[in-house]
């Protein structure tokens, strides 16, 4: 049967590789996700999760949109109105108040080594607001430093990384300072869906799951390179363990309300791509069991699961812990 080009196969393991480095339960002393305890990471999580779902998205916008404004304004000589200034200073006092009490939350609780590097962006944030609340507040106009700096900026995942944090890179308490929030016309759905998909990060990353789905790979890369498979018990338990948890995602997704979403189509295909993962490892689990080489080959073949990846920011979220799901 036709193989796909072994460049596919090897970006396919590449991208898993990039997702065992956050997730593997026992990583090896080099790997850069090393750090802080998983129970530490979960709950940290679930806090940076629950704080973006209760954020504000109008207040956040205005405030980032004044905050442009004024930078924006401050390239002419010319002073901007009494009202203009006073509609700046109030959307700037309103963000900048609520990412002040979103820095209380932070360090509420336990806070695991290198939290620093999570509340940089929020407090860079927080200290360009002021800057320009004082430059609108001031008289003298223009004022003379108002660098775009930091504000509204996640954080790298580099700095996460060596700050022994990589496992919350790509996830919601790398972008505290800059999302807005559950979309204010689906903010149920936008926080049930956030929450479950931090539930199933957190579960794939301390489960063993990425190694089990490496496992798998491995079997891809054998069957695409037309080597003979003779499956072992690890084999077969590693892909039963990728199925189960694959089912164990589709049950979770499906289970999110969906009744404020305009998108539901878009929902649809989300949840029915993780059922196509489960009757995919389903063939896989049974042609492992099986023995028949042609089972096998056509069950592993890099092509065999079909859609690549979900498309969350068709439902709203595109960068919210979602975006750490491998498929």
């Amino acid at each position: 049967m036709p193989r796909a080009p072994l460049a596919t196969v090897l970006t396919l393991l590449a991208l898993v590789g990039v997702a065992c480095s956050a997730n593997d339960p026992d990583p090896r002393p080099s790997d850069p996700s090393v750090g802080a305890p998983a129970d530490d990471i979960a709950a940290v999580a679930t806090r940076c999760t629950d704080l973006l779902n209760r954020r504000d998205a109008e207040v956040f916008t205005r405030g980032r949109d004044a905050a442009l404004r004024v930078l924006t304004l401050s390239w002419s000589d010319d002073p901007p109105a009494d009202d203009v200034r006073a509609a700046l200073r109030a959307d700037l006092t309103a963000a900048r108040d609520a990412f002040a009490a979103d820095l209380d939350t932070l360090r509420t609780g336990p806070q695991p080594s290198g939290w620093d590097v999570v509340l940089a962006p929020v407090e860079n944030t927080i200290a360009g607001l002021d800057t320009r609340l004082a430059a609108v507040t001031a008289a003298a106009w223009p004022p003379a430093d108002l660098a775009p700096g930091q504000a509204f900026a996640a954080a790298s995942d580099d700095d996460l990384a060596a700050a022994g944090l990589a496992a919350l890179a790509g996830r919601d308490c790398a972008v505290l300072a800059n999302v807005a929030g559950p979309d204010p016309a689906a903010p149920a759905f936008a926080a049930a869906a956030a929450s479950t998909c931090r539930a199933i990060a957190d579960r794939r990353r301390t489960s063993g799951f990425a190694g089990a789905a490496t496992r798998t790979l491995d079997l891809v890369l054998a069957v695409h390179q037309g080597k003979a498979v003779a499956p072992t018990d690890d084999d077969r338990a590693a892909v039963r363990a990728v199925r189960d948890e694959w089912q164990r995602t589709h049950d979770d997704l499906a289970a999110v309300p969906a009744d404020d979403l305009v998108a539901t189509e878009a929902w649809a295909a989300v949840v029915a791509l993780a059922s196509d993962r489960v009757a995919g490892f389903d063939r896989r689990v049974a042609a492992l069991d099986s023995g028949d080489a042609a089972e096998i080959e056509a069950a592993f073949a890099p092509q065999a699961l079909g859609a690549p990846g979900w498309d969350w920011a068709a439902v709203g979220l595109g960068q919210r812990d979602c975006r750490a799901l491998r498929a």
